[in-house]
């Protein structure tokens, strides 16, 4: 189904608004320094299965970049490359397994939390101590482990809230096809 521009920039504009409050207002800090449970990331990986890559990029950009401004730490470039990056990545995995377009079962759950820990694995355990060793000169082995513990954190709170999240739209997409199917149909023209 091909969705209009204009309810695009909703969705978008929405999706980034919920990132900004999830990762301004639920930070629960973890033991390593600069990383906290990452809430927006169950978010972002929900909105990018259900709506797609354009959402998923544009979510994980706008919403960590705004959510580094809010929090006064200053932009930091590595992270919202990553941000954007997981958002694009669950989208297209979203494509190849179609989650939330079918009832979504346990083996469903299955695949979208190993996509998820793949997904994380890749932007914050590769791309982004690349990133910060090449742009701020930042010691690879450091943030090496930085990205590994932020992987984790996010592959867990992703698994776990993303997978809420899939079940309870799985529920009320059944729920609102059942009740349309119920409906009686009218005979005849309305007067």
């Amino acid at each position: 189904m091909k969705r209009s521009p204009i309810l695009l920039l909703i969705i978008i504009g929405v999706g980034t608004a919920l990132f900004v409050l999830l990762g301004s207002v639920l930070t629960v800090p973890s033991p390593v320094p600069g990383v906290s449970l990452p809430f927006p990331y169950a978010l972002l990986s929900f909105l990018a299965i259900l709506y797609g890559p354009v959402t998923g990029l544009a979510v994980g950009v706008l919403g960590r970049l705004l959510t580094d401004l809010i929090r006064g730490a200053g932009l930091w470039w590595s992270w919202i490359v990553a941000s954007g990056a997981f958002g694009l990545l669950m989208a297209l995995a979203g494509r190849r397994f179609r989650f939330c377009r079918r009832p979504f079962g346990l083996n469903d759950a299955a695949a979208f939390i190993l996509c998820a820990v793949a997904c994380h694995l890749i932007c914050w355990a590769v791309l982004t101590p690349i990133l910060d060793a090449v742009l701020y000169g930042a010691p690879y082995g450091q943030m090496l482990l930085q990205g590994l513990v932020n992987a984790a954190l996010n592959a867990f709170v992703t698994a776990v809230a993303g997978t809420l999240l899939c079940f309870f739209c799985s529920a009320f997409r059944r729920r609102k096809a059942r009740q349309k199917r119920s409906r009686p149909v009218a005979a005849g023209k309305p007067e």
